[in-house]
């Protein structure tokens, strides 16, 4: 299991550039990475697996402070349904816009914009698309 991320610092000056450049694993061993993704909430990414010292570490120890003053709400609200059959041209990952696409972005989802014209925007994974056991056979 990672239990930090490693944060370097590359240069001097003013072209000095923070890069994260490994994990270090609850082991200890550490592993050099060109690219990491870390795929928590920004917030616990920042406050729990960052590991840096010098200024990295109080630009990391700021942000910290800067998060935690925020409000949060949820960023997603999630549907996990299995349908009986197929849905031809569903891809693995599927995008469907509204009919009001820039304005969809502004407006706060309540139960009245799924009625039209007030469609949202909304995503669609078909995880069955690559791996058929994520459903019963011919479903998706």
């Amino acid at each position: 299991a990672v239990e930090k991320l490693i944060i370097t610092e590359q240069g001097s000056g003013e072209d000095a550039v923070k890069k994260c450049t490994g994990v270090k694993l609850a082991s200890g061993e550490v592993l050099t990475a060109d690219v990491v993704v870390a795929n928590p909430d920004l917030p616990y990414v920042y406050e729990e697996l960052l590991e840096a010292q010098g200024p990295a570490k109080q630009e990391i120890d700021a942000e910290v402070t800067r998060l935690n003053k925020m409000d949060y709400s949820c960023g997603v609200l999630a549907y996990y349904f299995c349908l009986k059959g197929r849905v031809p041209g569903l891809l693995q990952h599927n995008v469907f816009l509204g009919s009001d696409y820039k304005g969809s972005w502004d407006r706060p989802w309540t139960p009245a914009n799924f009625d039209s014209p007030a469609q949202p925007n909304f995503y669609v994974h078909n995880p069955t698309y690559t791996d058929t056991t994520c459903a019963p056979e011919g479903c998706d």
